[in-house]
């Protein structure tokens, strides 16, 4: 009897072997049609969506077993282009940037419209314009005939934005000696020697940035915007932008010890419209599921990930959808909200 219990316990427990290891083997083995690895484009090396691509490169390799790697870039429309190229499957953008490229607007009307399609909604980079308090410019009408640090080729967001300041304030873009430059130590360089009013740049949603803190400490810098009723004016204009504010309680007498309301359009996680509906559903499965293993890469994390479904500016993929209905949170009006958003772009999914 007691042979025939202990052969009975040595079948089942080679059988769960069995099954675990097919299991294991099924879960690790992609379907054909998926590609044999995936790419993320993002910001550069040490940014907070760079380790959110990282983060979610790492969770996609797990539950899914196709390889993933992040790839470093510029989230201001270069990523885009990466996207529309078939470099990458999925990248980090600027939505003033996917609104454009979906539609063909801007500076992506020489190549028509672009097939991006929405993964999620991430978080505001609130931008603002740094300047040397020595200067004397306290408001936006006095950059008027100044230099002004405002065109960025690395991150099309950067003049977008200061083309959208103009337009609130009511100035032609002439008002302004527009200048490029190539980031924040440009800027800073030539705040510095005072050769140029102000330069324009994004901030972290909380908290802020060490090199605005390093700066701070050289020089009398400040941080100013456009008047918060022109602000809101935007807002409801331009659906890739949003109302935002960066906190007294982190910026103290740079923002002259005031909230210092301004806008941004939302950072964002897009993909092609052309990848497999499983594969996408699987890439979200592995990110939204698992969000516990996702959040240490960065202190960002969450809130890159805390309201997925804030409204989108282009089309949702396929798979997107289905995660998210099978979630219980696709709504009627999400239904409406993608219909709208194919029709803007042109296409039927």
């Amino acid at each position: 009897m007691k042979h025939r219990v202990l052969l009975a316990l040595l079948c089942v427990c080679c059988l769960f072997s069995v099954v675990s290891v097919f299991l294991l083997a099924s879960a690790a083995t992609p379907p054909p049609t998926w590609p044999k690895s995936i790419s993320i484009a993002a910001a550069p090396v040490g940014t907070g969506n760079y380790s959110l691509a990282a983060g979610m490169a790492n969770l996609v390799a797990k539950y899914t077993g196709v390889r993933a790697v992040p790839e470093a870039s510029s989230v201001g429309g270069r990523t885009l282009h990466q996207l529309n190229n078939k470099d990458v499957e999925f990248a980090i953008s600027f939505c003033d940037q996917a609104y454009e490229a979906a539609r063909g607007l801007g500076e992506y009307k020489k190549y028509g419209a672009m097939h991006v399609r929405q993964l999620w909604m991430g978080t505001v980079a609130p931008l603002a314009m740094v300047t040397h308090n020595d200067l004397g410019i306290k408001t936006f009408a006095d950059l008027k005939g100044k230099k002004v640090m405002s065109k960025y080729s690395g991150n099309l967001t950067f003049g977008k934005v200061m083309d959208l300041f103009l337009e609130g304030e009511g100035m032609p873009n002439e008002d302004i000696n527009h200048i490029a430059f190539t980031g924040w130590k440009d800027g800073a360089t030539a705040l510095k020697e005072k050769r140029i009013a102000a330069f324009i740049h994004p901030m972290p949603s909380e908290g802020m940035p060490s090199w605005l803190k390093e700066l701070s400490f050289e020089i009398p810098v400040r941080l100013f915007s456009i008047e918060e009723k022109k602000i809101d004016f935007l807002a409801n204009k331009y659906k890739y932008v949003t109302k935002c504010k960066l906190s007294a309680k982190d910026y103290g007498d740079i923002t002259y010890n005031k909230d210092l309301v301004t806008i941004s359009p939302y950072n964002s996680m897009f993909c092609r419209a052309d990848l497999p509906d499983d594969l996408v559903y699987a890439v979200m499965k592995a990110v939204f599921d698992h969000l516990s293993e996702l959040y240490p890469y960065h202190k960002d994390v969450k809130e890159w990930t805390d309201n997925p479904l804030y409204p989108a500016v282009v089309p949702y993929h396929p798979g997107v959808i289905q995660y998210w209905r099978e979630k219980g949170r696709w709504t009627v009006e999400m239904d409406k909200l993608q219909r709208q958003l194919l029709t803007e772009v042109g296409a039927s999914r």
